[in-house]
């Protein structure tokens, strides 16, 4: 009978000296699945579909930005992707906010 050469891995703890302890009471298995998530292609379908359908582009940021902010605080780290979403989303909040400022200022200022 041989050993699987795997299995001393699957049951290893976790370590955490190097890491941030997650907040809240989740498993180990969850914290495992945690940091194993990638955002990395929920931002390049993001940046697609805000690139054809602005307002379609802006809600789906918001929502995998929440969900990975969320992944985030369970596992303890940062996740591949995310910074990407939260540059998004601060580019469409310049797009709402920054653009029709500088608009009105550059109206005001022509007067």
């Amino acid at each position: 009978m041989s050993k699987d050469p795997f299995s001393s891995r699957q049951n290893r703890p976790i370590p955490t000296a190097s890491r941030a302890i997650p907040t809240g009471t989740y498993t180990e298995d969850e914290i495992r699945a945690a940091r194993g998530k990638s955002y990395t292609a929920h931002a390049v379908a993001a940046l697609v579909l805000g690139i054809f359908l602005w307002i379609p582009g802006l809600i789906a940021t918001v929502l995998f930005r929440n969900e990975a902010k969320r992944t985030e605080k369970i596992a303890g780290q940062s996740l591949p992707g995310v910074g990407c979403l939260s540059t998004m989303f601060g580019m469409y909040m310049f797009g709402l906010i920054g653009v029709p400022l500088i608009i009105i200022f550059a109206i005001a200022a022509s007067r």
